[in-house]
């Protein structure tokens, strides 16, 4: 289901008095469950007047611990009520005061929910049990008459069978997340007025070039990107009049990025990228004559599977940035190191575009 008509089907559940139960969305890991939520849904809950609260279910491992991270949701002063009455005696200059655990806690017992919208994420990352968590979203819905909305990837769920098992008394609808590019753009807007300008301007080359090109639809590692991109952005910006240095640093970073992520390129293997230059994407290929004893030392001493993925001759060349390399890589970025190896590479140019085109016809004969 597409998130244009996930909003459509969220406002009518929230505004459905009868609706007494969870709404689940279902998506696979990165596909923008999370920023769809707090970036979508809670607006619309918001223009509908109700109250929204997140809950990350990570790391939790009994049904109190998520009882009381709504209730620090919900009354935030909860957290210094809760240490207050877990002492035994309280001392307040000379004089000591009975405990204060016999105290009723008023917000726990709080029953009307009727205007809270309350999101539940990363499901298949809770270690409560099934049954617990379930019974007690089911209360929240059906009892204390909340909205509860649950951001799940099922394919993930340790013990599925017993998921679905109980899943069917408590949610009422089940909406499977598809990915949408058209939420790329959504993304631009996190970012400075000036970066979104220098952004959109390279849209076309993000989205339809790189991200859809490559098939990106994780949308943690895409934002990766554009934070990445946002923080270099001051060296890059008195280039931007050169578009081969913008799309080869947008192309470079995106490219380490990807394949960092997926655990292919490490700060001290770099695949043999570092050797490379030019349109082409390859070393030292001859100008003329037979190719083929190149390309099969080139095979021999180069990842062929990532360099391939990413040649394109036609239409953006390929530099090494150290700098850039190290940064996504190590952690660590220098301004004035990029703006030299910018500037060097603008001084040394290109090799002809005649090399790639060769070596892809070699390739595809």
């Amino acid at each position: 289901m597409k998130p244009e008509q996930i909003k459509k089907v969220f406002e009518e559940y929230i505004t459905d008095a009868r609706a007494q139960y969870a709404l689940s969305i279902n998506g696979g890991r990165g596909c923008g469950k999370t920023y769809f939520w707090k970036h979508e849904l809670e607006k619309i809950a918001l223009d509908n007047k109700k109250k929204s609260i997140y809950i990350s279910l990570s790391g939790l491992n009994n049904i109190e611990q998520l009882k009381d991270q709504f209730s620090l949701h919900r009354y935030p002063r909860f957290g210094i009520i809760k240490k207050i009455i877990s002492l035994s005696k309280i001392r307040i200059g000379a004089i000591e005061f009975p405990t204060l655990k016999s105290i009723p806690i008023i917000i726990k017992r709080s029953k009307n929910l009727h205007n809270y919208i309350i999101c539940f994420d990363g499901f298949e990352r809770c270690r409560i049990p099934i049954e617990q968590i379930l019974d007690y979203i089911n209360d929240l819905a059906e009892n204390r008459n909340g909205k509860i909305v649950v951001l799940t990837n099922e394919s993930e769920i340790e013990d599925l069978e017993e998921y679905k098992k109980f899943k069917e008394k408590v949610i009422g609808r089940d909406l499977l997340f598809e990915y949408d590019n058209l939420l790329i753009p959504k993304l631009f807007k996190d970012y400075s007025e000036e970066m979104q300008s220098f952004l959109s301007r390279w849209e076309s080359f993000i989205v339809d070039g790189i991200i859809i090109k490559y098939g990106q639809k994780n949308i943690r590692i895409i934002k990766c990107v554009l934070d990445y991109l946002n923080r270099i952005y001051p060296v890059v910006k008195p280039y931007t009049n050169r578009d081969e240095i913008v799309k080869e640093i947008i192309l470079f970073v995106s490219l380490i990025v990807f394949e960092y992520k997926k655990g292919s390129l490490t700060f001290d293997d770099r695949k043999g990228l570092d050797t490379l230059e030019g349109y082409d994407l390859y070393p030292a290929c001859p100008e003329e004559g037979d190719i083929s004893d190149f390309i099969k030392r080139y095979k021999r001493e180069f990842d062929y599977n990532i360099i391939d993925k990413y040649i394109d001759c036609n239409r953006v060349g390929f530099n090494f940035y150290y700098s850039l390399y190290r940064y996504i890589t190590k952690g660590y970025f220098d301004p004035n190191e990029l703006k030299k190896e910018i500037e060097l590479r603008i001084e040394r140019g290109y090799p002809g575009k005649e090399r790639g085109e060769r070596i892809r016809e070699f390739f595809n004969s």
